[in-house]
């Protein structure tokens, strides 16, 4: 009964990332980042529990945190996309040298993206928000 009770348990857990792998796919092209993020942080969550369960060395939870790692890393391109389409600085060419007069050229333009907010906490979840931030403040 004990050994029924954690198959189905295991089961249970295959369905819970089969669902949020399907899922990331409808929110990542309906560009919902922030879902898309959730999606495959709960894939993490249910691959460590499998892991932790003792299933780690069985093929189908290696090839699911294979899938989750290129999930996470298809969502972390998607919002560099993003990220790239919509801040941008505009400077002085680099052949002049900054000086007073040209400094009033440096312009910041904010594209149209209804999903910016939804993306900045994605990307604050996946962990690549701050050193956008910093790198973005240095030019």
């Amino acid at each position: 009964m004990e050994k029924t009770n954690a198959l189905i348990d295991m089961l249970h857990i295959l369905c819970q990332v089969q669902e949020d792998l399907e899922q990331f796919e409808k929110t990542l092209d309906a560009q919902d980042f922030l879902q898309a993020s959730k999606h495959v942080d709960n894939t993490r969550q249910n691959v460590a529990l499998l892991k932790k369960g003792g299933y780690c060395d069985l093929k189908i939870v290696k090839a699911l945190e294979a899938e989750r790692c290129i999930h996470h890393q298809t969502l972390i391109y998607h919002l560099e996309e993003m990220w790239t389409a919509t801040l941008k600085w505009n400077l002085p060419p680099a052949k002049e040298t900054l000086n007073a007069k040209n400094v009033s050229q440096i312009r910041l333009t904010i594209g149209h993206n209804t999903n910016l907010p939804s993306a900045m906490q994605a990307m604050e979840q996946v962990g690549i928000l701050t050193p956008k931030l910093k790198a973005f403040g240095k030019h």
